[in-house]
């Protein structure tokens, strides 16, 4: 299902972080740290700030969107 159906059935607004966010995942096959999310996310909107790339990840994760997976790093990434 589309992620865009999806919120629209939970009632949960697109927002730009939401969208920068959902795009920067999508543009790389690797699990992203959240400060490589929000790096790659800023190309797409310059405003974003780490907090709200958390908020937005544990929301996407809850949703069955992404999944946080542990990475050789020792770092959590989110894919």
């Amino acid at each position: 299902m589309d992620w865009k159906v999806l919120f629209g059935r939970r009632g949960y607004r697109i927002t730009a972080s939401r969208r920068a966010v959902m795009a920067a995942l999508g543009r790389v096959d690797v699990p992203l740290a959240a400060a490589e999310v929000l790096d790659e996310a800023r190309a797409q909107h310059p405003q974003l700030g780490l907090v709200t790339v958390y908020r937005t990840l544990d929301l996407f994760q809850e949703l069955g969107l992404v999944r946080r997976v542990h990475r050789d790093d020792g770092c959590h990434g989110y894919t």
